[in-house]
């Protein structure tokens, strides 16, 4: 049987019959992402990428590149192999990424049009049946979900701890309803899942976002808080300029009460994501050394 590499690049050659240069691997591949970068002899550079086919990477990037084509990038082949066991998808050059922590006015302007991008797919009626939701409202839920799917395949060993947060996370009705009341300033609408400075690409004046691998549908400040916490702290001076160029994109207010709880919903994200990715590998909780600290840190909120 081919690798999904080999099918790849087997098809690339035939679709491209004489005009590639180079095909190189881009970044770390890993069980659920490849991406290779595409040189034609004419100097044009496109982007390769798999994913597992219950993934919907393609399909999102896809589908946000029509609602906002100023700030992500055109998905120019959403299937290029329909028998392949994963998806891969051809993608314009978006610009250069950087991994080092955001200068103070390009997070600004990342916020502004991140702002702007939510406030579209706020209304759009497509997304919600590509994304797994994190709505304020089913946070609970889905905390709950996670911890559940962890006791069914964990070892003996973390079973007890599991069983305890669950039944804290059962009994914080209270909790959760006072946070979704505090998160109602902004309707669900997609969020990145992995919104860093490797992930925002310059191309000339504008920026792209990138990797919508671990999308979800629901808190848009998600996003943010992402955003926040892996600058390293050398955005924490900026951080109110931030919160409200993400506000002047969305056109609405947005109070403290929302910020400061983002953070909770931040979690749940998480969880849901490093699940998911575990998931479409066949992977277990073994795998996610994350996971268990993660649910403590959701107990440690809902029982302080």
């Amino acid at each position: 049987m081919h690798t999904p590499d080999t099918d790849i690049e087997k098809h690339l050659h035939t679709l491209f019959a004489g005009t590639i240069q180079s095909l190189d691997p881009c970044w770390e591949p890993c069980e659920w992402s490849r991406v290779y970068r595409l040189t034609l002899r004419d100097g044009t550079h496109l982007f390769v990428k798999g994913t597992p086919r219950n993934r919907n990477e393609a399909l999102v990037t896809q589908h946000l590149s029509t609602l906002c084509p100023s700030c992500i990038p055109r998905v120019l082949m959403a299937d290029l192999v329909p028998a392949a066991p994963w998806r891969w998808f051809l993608l314009e050059d978006a610009g250069e990424t950087d991994p080092s922590p955001l200068s103070r006015p390009v997070a600004i302007e990342a916020a502004r049009i991140l702002g702007r991008l939510q406030r579209h797919a706020s209304e759009d009626q497509v997304l919600p049946g590509l994304l797994a939701g994190c709505e304020a409202e089913h946070l609970q839920a889905q905390a709950l979900a996670v911890c559940r799917w962890a006791m069914q395949q964990s070892s003996s060993e973390a079973f007890a701890d599991l069983q305890r947060i669950a039944s804290h996370l059962q009994e914080a009705q209270t909790f959760f309803r006072d946070i979704a009341e505090r998160l109602a300033d902004l309707p669900s609408t997609v969020v990145h899942g992995d919104f860093w400075s490797g992930n925002i690409a310059v191309a000339g004046q504008e920026l792209r976002f990138i990797d919508w691998g671990d999308a979800l549908r629901g808190v848009g400040g998600i996003s943010l808080v992402t955003l926040l916490g892996t600058s390293e702290g050398q955005l924490d001076e900026a951080e109110a300029a931030i919160w409200q160029a993400y506000e002047q994109g969305w056109e609405r207010p947005i109070r403290q009460p929302y910020r400061e709880v983002c953070q909770v919903a931040s979690t749940v994200a998480d969880l849901m994501i490093d699940t998911a990715i575990a998931t479409s590998c066949g992977r277990g909780p073994e795998r996610l050394p994350g996971l268990l600290p993660g649910l403590r840190e959701l107990e440690a909120l809902v029982t302080r």
